[in-house]
């Protein structure tokens, strides 16, 4: 999962991301053989919070503790951040990835997209508020199910569901 923790992210819309991080594990069987998530969070820079993981306990710790990075939003960075944490992904599993996002990049997504996509990653896209729709609809390869754009941080919750439905199906 990339989360965007720029400075245009508020304290209260960013423990809401973290929630909706909980949520996503919360509707999820975590296991070696099952689900393993990930979470690198951004703003000018990405940062891992933790890397491929099923420890719930351990994952809960860490997203505790994540704060806002600040500064600006480069997402097509922290894209082709994240696909390289796909090199290292267990073979013949499928590979999602969640992107949420509040703020209008400030460089380039579509080729990091790009280069996600040739590696077969799928990708869920969540603009909200005064993000670059856009962009973050050009992030999902067109697959329209795939993307949500939301008024605000507290509407996150209404997605994890239908995203989750959706990576169920995943073959």
């Amino acid at each position: 999962m990339l989360v965007e923790s720029s400075a245009i992210i508020l304290p209260t819309d960013f423990l809401k991301t973290k929630l909706f991080i909980e949520s996503i594990m919360d509707q999820s069987v975590m296991g070696q053989d099952a689900l393993q998530l990930g979470v690198v969070q951004y703003g000018s820079q990405p940062q891992l919070v933790f890397p491929l993981s099923y420890d719930s306990s351990e994952m809960r710790e860490k997203i505790e503790a994540m704060r806002e990075l600040g500064g600006g939003t480069e997402t097509g960075k922290a894209l082709r951040y994240v696909s390289q944490l796909f090199d290292e992904g267990r073979l013949g599993v499928p590979k999602v990835l969640i992107v949420v996002s509040e703020g209008r990049s400030q460089d380039e997504v579509a080729d990091a997209a790009d280069m996600l996509g040739h590696k077969g990653v799928i990708i869920y896209s969540i603009g909200i508020g005064s993000a670059n729709s856009k962009q973050m609809a050009r992030l999902v390869h067109g697959i329209t199910d795939n993307y949500f754009f939301l008024r605000n941080f507290t509407e996150l919750k209404s997605v994890s569901g239908k995203i989750m439905a959706g990576i169920c199906h995943v073959n």
